[in-house]
């Protein structure tokens, strides 16, 4: 194994640890703090611009990349299923490339970016949706995750996902409501 393939595993599993800590502590505030670091992923590592940016409403973020369009919600499970009748309804009639960010707490943690397109309001088993994943976007977010949670974990532990929050506004990486 190469010298950065070892890294990567080392990131991995150090930050699955904390990430289950944090995400044992306070499920909720977690799956915010999870959505504001899929948005630095997207902005910072891969170049994203993010047009919408939601907390509560409808979907959760939308985004252009590469020149494409997408429209997508974010969702944590450390299940072996997760059910996306809700997340469905919020994103059946948007326009741009549909997907379901869902991040894995399985050991070790993962992202996988489902296409929507042809999945139908139900609970799925983790392993099912891997027929329906956009595997470029799933790769590409998944490599760079880990120096995403690197930069940001401390600063979430010391001031709290509000913070996090604020720091995707102040650096205009998410639009101003």
């Amino acid at each position: 194994m190469s010298v950065l393939g070892e890294v990567n595993m080392e990131f991995k599993y150090k930050h699955y640890f904390l990430l289950r800590k944090a995400h044992d502590r306070d499920p909720k505030m977690f799956g915010f703090f999870i959505q504001h670091l899929l948005a630095f992923a997207l902005c910072e590592e891969l170049g994203a611009i993010i047009t919408h940016y939601g907390r509560t409403d409808r979907h959760d973020i939308k985004f252009r990349l590469n020149d494409k369009l997408y429209v997508m919600e974010v969702r944590t499970t450390s299940e072996k299923y997760v059910d996306i009748h809700d997340m469905y309804e919020r994103l059946i009639y948007e326009e741009g490339l549909r997907r379901i960010a869902i991040f894995d707490l399985t050991f070790p943690t993962r992202w996988l970016i489902v296409k929507l397109d042809k999945l139908y309001p139900a609970r799925y088993l983790i392993p099912s949706l891997m027929n329906f994943l956009d595997t470029d976007l799933t790769q590409r977010i998944d490599n760079v995750f880990p120096r995403v949670v690197h930069r940001y974990y401390d600063l979430f532990e010391k001031h709290g996902e509000g913070y996090i929050y604020e720091l995707l506004k102040a650096r205009n990486l998410i639009p101003s409501r």
